[in-house]
């Protein structure tokens, strides 16, 4: 095995730990590996999740014994991901200590990896106490939309066992076999922000390694590419033991890498046509597009508490909402991640009045390469913030 492999990959035959198991998305590949680093202790807990109100609300919870890592909640987390201010990124900094005493695994999307970078950078997170499985994101469902949809069409909540996005096609199994598929688009879709995130695998240098359960390939084989030294170690001695694995074809390879590609050039089209419609805005349109949303903020602080780069413990905003005008919190915040944002949406997906702060953001960040040339937050652990006091100082040397 090297860096950069794909390979399709499966449980072993007999592998006890899965043999009572009614494995429900994918074929417990991923499930057998986290259990095999657990028992093996190349990491000292998992960051799984578990179901909290119903089968659409998740929470984030720390896994110690192997056998309990096979009831992960992994089509739920694909599909929905964590609600209101949880994410990946947000609870390992805030709650773990960020991995800085312990071996800590995580499943984390493009968008969590983006954030480790940035938290590493101001020594929020160490990133070589992760281990970091990367996931392919074709993007989050809205549940309280789908909720919605599903009342509507007179599907009990309580029936849905699993879920799965493929081909632009959201797919319900319920719990009497049938499916309900509803297509994109139409009366749901994928969240807004994340139509428009054209990263739809990692490309930061954190990952160790990435899979795949949703491709366009044959087989119920989960694919996994290799993506570090330590991700490589630990795909081989698994290989030993609980998994087999076999190297994809070029052909395969190709094809993967066609689909991702396809995926994210849409994105990116998606994207472009939000950024011109503010490039088509005079300055004093545009300015008034943001004053106007910003008006409409209650001051609520949602926003901060979910942004993964908002590490603050004692937030001056935060503390001072009452005394602040929301035109005044919005542009203080918006100064305060002008150079890191790594457009995850939980900013836009916790509003309650469903200001757009994510475009707004994301827009800021593209328009500032021009003061920040090569600068793209989230993917290089090893750039120097432009705006702390090293990267001023190497921009005032450089002058």
């Amino acid at each position: 095995m090297e860096i950069g492999e794909f390979f399709a990959v499966r449980p072993k035959e007999g592998l006890e730990d899965l043999m009572s198991l009614d494995i429900r998305f994918g074929n417990g590949a991923i499930q057998a590996i986290m259990s095999f680093m657990l028992k093996n202790q190349i990491v000292d807990t998992f960051l799984s999740f578990q179901e909290r109100k119903d089968h659409f609300t998740l929470k984030p919870v720390l896994v110690e014994e192997p056998k309990e890592i096979f009831d992960i909640s992994l089509s739920q987390f694909i599909a929905y991901n964590l609600p209101n201010i949880d994410s990946v990124s947000k609870y390992v900094a805030s709650k773990l200590n960020g991995t800085k005493d312990k071996k800590i695994g995580v499943i984390a999307r493009p968008c969590d990896i983006r954030a480790f970078i940035e938290l590493a950078k101001r020594e929020q997170v160490s990133i070589d106490n992760l281990f970091v499985i990367g996931l392919e994101c074709i993007g989050r469902i809205d549940t309280k939309l789908l909720k919605k949809v599903l009342k509507k069409a007179e599907i009990d909540l309580e029936s849905v066992v699993n879920e799965k996005i493929n081909d632009g096609t959201l797919i319900l199994e319920l719990n009497d076999g049938t499916t309900q598929s509803f297509k994109l688009g139409e009366e749901i879709d994928i969240r807004s922000y994340c139509n428009q995130c054209p990263e739809k695998v990692p490309k930061e240098n954190v990952a160790d390694l990435t899979f795949w359960i949703d491709h366009p390939l044959e087989g119920n084989e989960e694919i996994f590419e290799v993506r570090s030294a330590e991700g490589q170690e630990v795909l081989e001695k698994a290989a030993t033991e609980v998994i087999e694995a076999e190297k994809l074809s070029d052909e395969d390879v190709q094809q993967l890498k066609d689909y991702i590609t396809s995926l994210e050039q849409t994105a990116l089209e998606v994207q472009e046509s939000e950024f011109a419609k503010l490039d088509e805005m005079t300055d004093e349109e545009r300015f008034e597009y943001v004053i106007s949303n910003f008006e409409q903020c209650t001051s609520c602080m949602m926003c901060i508490r979910a942004c993964p780069i908002c590490y603050c413990k004692d937030c001056n905003v935060i503390r001072r909402r009452k005394e602040l005008d929301p035109i005044m919190i919005n542009l203080t915040r918006l100064s305060h991640i002008g150079d890191t944002c790594v457009a995850c949406g939980k900013c836009s997906e916790v509003c309650p009045k469903s200001i757009p702060l994510c475009i707004i953001s994301k827009k800021l960040v593209e328009d500032s390469k021009e003061l920040w040339p090569g600068h793209k937050p989230g993917h290089n652990v090893e750039e120097i913030p432009p705006r702390s006091w090293k990267g001023m100082k190497a921009a005032s040397s450089a002058e």
